[in-house]
């Protein structure tokens, strides 16, 4: 059956299987990023931000032809423009930011999860909305979307079984957790894609 699938390929060897292209890394188009990561007045999400910027910035530094627009450099440019880089980023304003700020790509990354009345009401985990982080990679020169992810855990999967309602935000914590974990899995495959020479 395989035979007859690679004969219609011409170029394949009989009994052989041809091989796919290589994908090229959407980082091929970046030399100077920016990670984007929305301020949150909400102690929960201020602590899963900060850790989601460091992993991908520990995970991009692994390619040594891409530099770092620094925080502290995009915060001059927001207060500069009086631009807003809150929980909903317009990708507009995101690129108006990445190319004052010098980037040519935008890691912009975002997590939800329930909210605090969510987890004070809800009397089971099971029945919480899931954690969700999604990002993408925006190219600031054409306004393409070059790469995009999101991941979601459920409370319930984080925990393993279902839980009481005491033991809510530790099922939080672990879905925040994996959600980071796999984030970053998928930054890991972004980053060992080839760039063409």
């Amino acid at each position: 059956m395989l035979a007859g699938l690679a004969g219609g390929c011409s170029s394949a060897r009989p009994g052989s299987i041809p091989s796919l292209p290589a994908q090229e890394s959407p980082l091929a188009r970046v030399q100077r990023i920016a990670i984007v990561v929305p301020d949150s007045a909400d102690l929960r999400w201020r602590v899963a931000y900060a850790r989601i910027e460091a992993t991908a910035h520990d995970v991009l530094a692994q390619r040594p032809d891409i530099r770092f627009v620094e925080r502290t450099a995009l915060g001059a440019v927001l207060e500069e423009h009086a631009l807003q880089v809150s929980g909903q980023v317009a990708d507009e304003s995101a690129i108006r930011v990445g190319r004052l700020s010098g980037a040519d790509g935008l890691l912009l990354v975002r997590i939800d999860g329930p909210s605090i009345h969510d987890l004070l009401l809800t009397h089971h985990v099971e029945t919480l909305p899931p954690v969700v982080l999604t990002a993408k990679l925006l190219l600031t020169e054409s306004g393409e979307v070059a790469w995009q992810r999101a991941v979601s855990v459920s409370l319930q999967d984080a925990a393993g079984w279902s839980l009481g309602e005491s033991l809510k935000i530790t099922s939080l914590r672990q879905a925040v957790d994996q959600a980071i974990e796999r984030f970053k899995a998928e930054l890991d495959a972004l980053v060992v894609l080839p760039i063409p020479s």
